[in-house]
């Protein structure tokens, strides 16, 4: 199991389509270091266009399951309170 604290976002038009594209991201960047690979991911769709996404798999959360559309706001700040009790 990793330590690290990460996301999963996968490509919904690639999804959508039986196609499984997607990236891990380490969860505590800064949000908009996260959304920029987010959107580098997208822009490499083989669906062409695309702009959807999911968070569909994470690790690292202590327990906390993050919901496929939480939102990378919500882990942000989950990610926040997490690292302060765990020090």
């Amino acid at each position: 199991m990793s330590e690290e604290i990460r996301i999963y976002v996968a490509d919904l038009a690639a999804y959508n389509n039986g196609k499984l594209h997607g990236v891990w991201i380490d969860a505590t960047q800064d949000l908009d270091d996260i959304q920029e690979q987010i959107n580098a991911m997208l822009e490499k769709s083989p669906e062409g266009f695309a702009e959807e996404y999911a968070i569909h798999d994470d690790e690292g959360f202590g327990g906390y399951s993050v919901g496929e559309y939480d939102g990378i706001q919500l882990n942000i700040a989950y990610d926040e309170v997490h690292v302060f009790w765990s020090h």
